[in-house]
């Protein structure tokens, strides 16, 4: 049950982070690379552990599902 409801909450979790991250940029006046290029230091930094976070999720979601999913050779 805990790994069930920790799925969901990791699912949600990116689905929001994917959100918020298009809702960030498309509201901006300005392309993401003219945004690094203008941002400060901890902007950037903001941004790269953003970037990381992201993969990191993602991986681990398709990783849940990958588990999760039935297989061929299961037999119920």
């Amino acid at each position: 049950m805990i790994i069930a409801t920790l799925t969901v909450a990791g699912t949600v979790g990116f689905v929001l982070l994917m959100i918020f991250n298009w809702y960030f940029f498309h509201s901006l006046d300005m392309s993401f690379m003219e945004w690094i290029k203008n941002a400060t230091s901890k902007q950037r930094f903001a941004a790269i552990i953003d970037i990381v976070v992201s993969i990191a999720v993602a991986l681990e979601f398709i990783s849940c599902l990958l588990d999760t999913s039935p297989s061929p050779r299961d037999q119920r």
